[in-house]
């Protein structure tokens, strides 16, 4: 039976102990409490982390609309000397007016990102703001010092002044926070299926989301159960939409998105007859996680020449109980990756290419995205041909950190706002927003950035910016509508400004991998991965000659991809205040008229040559000659 909904019941309680590593602070914690009513969190911080310049807890978390006042206190010894104890807030004696003060940054405050002096932020309400930043919804604390390594809470001395006297709240500091939420979000029922977060990316878009049965499950959803596997609304004309069960399983899908003509016919050929074999869509989200290289096949091995992708998402959301591990990511390789000129992006299509598209163990592809981290911002989709798998796709921007540290992070990009959902479907999808935006975060820490290194081609001339907002770098790529299909790609090399760790170590790039994308996926990677593409036995060329394969591909030949010709320069810019972008700018669904001539030129020429020596072929080429 389908399950009703669940009522949203505002901010849970929460409890959150952090253990700073390799610091003489000890144990610090975090502790959040809701009111009954669920309008109210109050949160409070004892001994925050005084040895570097900034930390972030990430078990605070704060939502657009919530109105927030701070209040802090207590002391901090900074070193082992005499007279070491300052205020937290408003230290006083010597280089005071430079050092010893308590740091914040809550999400829009300070409007630019980075972290201010607490003591300019307590007592007044400070409203979060919508949308929030990019990644950014948890508070970051720190402290100002010239040297970390001596700092923390023990040896407690009364300080300069006495400032730090027990009987003048000399005791370790601490900071407090009262969160109230915004009457403008109340609690709702939502269906199993409907996407939820709290955060959104600098487009308006969906950060991490899951869908709402994850939010009060431990488990993910089962469509064939909650949307009976999305019967269609007249078998006859499989555009006319499906069904979503009963109650729906979701109230904010946007469409679907099926195969026509010979692709309809194999489409439907694993699957119950009256079911969904395509796309149901809801809207552009954004994912961080590990990614895995997934395999390329070829439209004649019955592919839809899309590249694929597993991305694992850090937050183990928008996830089905068909596939509860990783989403995928897919993106159609003539319309874009052969397209590209920039040297990591070539050398990743020959390293394809040389498997001809199989995603193996230690293969070229594979060795050069394997566990690596991930942002990904594409169209929130069920692909449901066989079982229903959540995808991004199409995907609408990438970027992938290669490699790198502090000194040299290296990360590869490409990004769009135009594409189809590959085999199975029938459009093009627009999503109407320029400039797009795509976030990398830094090191923890990071305080600035420089560009060491640029590699960014595009097939037309158009801007991109870049700024520093909230601890990484913005990019912004001004595409134009989508029907003008620009597209920019490429890589970038940073060199980023961190502070000095505690004891002289290295600021370690995992910590912000950890937080932002989750732990290493190497254990939940299968050791040989299979193929992308669908599951049939069939394929379009079964039972035909080498020779005669050589010729309906020559038959079919198109010329050679452009290459994007323009180079482009990515420029620093400073930061600004987030755009008022309505949330999930709309995506319109076009007949994609090109892509449809080019897959029935490809099914004739199949047909022609099969003729009756595959007759399971034979209602699809029928359907192909209508």
């Amino acid at each position: 039976m389908p399950m009703t909904a669940s009522r949203w019941k505002g901010l849970p309680f929460v409890l959150a102990l952090v253990y700073p590593t390799n610091s003489p602070a000890g144990i610090q914690s975090a502790v959040c409490q809701d009111n009954p009513g669920h309008t109210v969190t109050t949160c409070r911080v004892d001994r925050p982390v005084v040895t570097q310049r900034a930390f972030q807890y990430r078990g605070i978390r704060f939502r657009p609309g919530d109105v927030v006042t701070i209040s802090a206190g207590g002391c901090v010894q900074t070193g082992n000397f005499a007279a070491a104890g300052r205020r937290f807030v408003n230290p006083t004696g010597p280089d005071a007016d430079r050092f010893y003060h308590g740091l914040i940054r809550i999400p829009g405050h300070p409007p630019g990102g980075g972290l201010v002096r607490i003591q300019t932020l307590l007592g007044r309400p400070l409203t979060i703001p919508s949308p929030l930043p990019p990644g950014n919804s948890f508070l970051s604390l720190g402290y100002e010092d010239s040297d970390y390594r001596d700092n923390g809470y023990a040896n407690h001395d009364d300080g300069p002044g006495g400032q730090c006297r027990l009987d003048r709240d000399g005791g370790p500091a601490w900071v407090s926070f009262t969160i109230r939420h915004s009457a403008a979000t109340p609690a709702v029922d939502r269906a199993p299926l409907d996407l939820v977060s709290a955060d959104l990316d600098a487009n308006g878009a969906l950060l991490n989301p899951r869908f709402f049965w994850e939010t009060t499950h431990t488990d993910h959803p089962n469509t064939s159960v909650l949307c009976d596997g999305f019967p269609y609304v007249a078998r006859s004309d499989e555009r006319k939409g499906v069904r979503l069960g009963a109650p729906p399983c979701t109230t904010d899908a946007s469409g679907i998105d099926v195969g026509s003509g010979f692709n309809a016919v194999l489409c439907r050929a694993d699957g119950a007859p009256d079911k969904l074999h395509g796309h149901v869509n809801w809207r552009p989200v954004t994912v961080t996680g590990r990614i895995a290289w997934a395999g390329h096949t070829d439209w004649m091995e019955k592919g839809d020449g899309d590249y694929s992708f597993r991305l694992f998402p850090a937050r183990g959301g928008m996830l089905t109980s068909d596939e509860p591990s990783a989403i995928g990511v897919e993106f159609d390789a003539e319309a874009t990756v052969d397209h590209f000129d920039s040297e990591w992006w070539r050398k990743f299509r020959d390293a394809v290419d040389k498997t001809q598209g199989a995603a193996t163990e230690n293969a070229g592809a594979s060795l050069m995205i394997d566990d690596h981290e991930a942002v990904v911002t594409g169209l929130a989709s069920l692909e449901a041909e066989h079982e229903a798998v959540s995808e991004l796709h199409p995907v609408y921007a990438m970027a992938l950190h290669t490699s790198g540290n502090a000194t040299d992070d290296r990360w590869a990009f490409f990004v769009r706002n135009w594409g189809n959902q590959g085999f199975c479907s029938s459009d093009q999808h627009f999503w109407d927003i320029s400039p797009l935006s795509l976030f990398i975060p830094g090191p923890e820490g990071a305080t600035d950035f420089a560009l060491a290194g640029q590699d960014a081609r595009a097939n037309k001339d158009f801007a991109i910016r870049a700024s520093f907002v909230d601890g990484g770098i913005l990019m912004k790529f001004d595409l134009g509508p989508p029907e003008s299909r620009s597209m920019a790609e490429g890589s970038v090399h940073i060199r980023w400004t961190v502070p000095s760790a505690p004891r002289g170590l290295p600021i370690a790039m995992g910590r912000r991998g950890v937080a932002n994308f989750g732990p290493s996926i190497r254990s939940r990677m299968p050791s040989h991965q299979p193929n992308a593409g669908r599951a049939e036995d069939l394929t379009l060329t079964a039972g035909l000659t080498a020779d005669r394969i050589a010729q309906i591909r020559r038959q079919l030949s198109q010329p050679r991809p452009v290459k994007n010709n323009h180079s482009l320069l990515i420029v620093r810019v400073a930061p600004t205040l987030p755009s008022p972008v309505a949330p999930g700018a709309r995506v319109r669904a076009v007949l994609d008229s090109a892509k449809l001539e080019r897959e029935n030129r490809r099914a004739n020429a199949v047909c022609a040559a099969q003729r009756a020596n595959l007759p399971s072929l034979t209602a699809a080429c029928a359907q192909a000659r209508r």
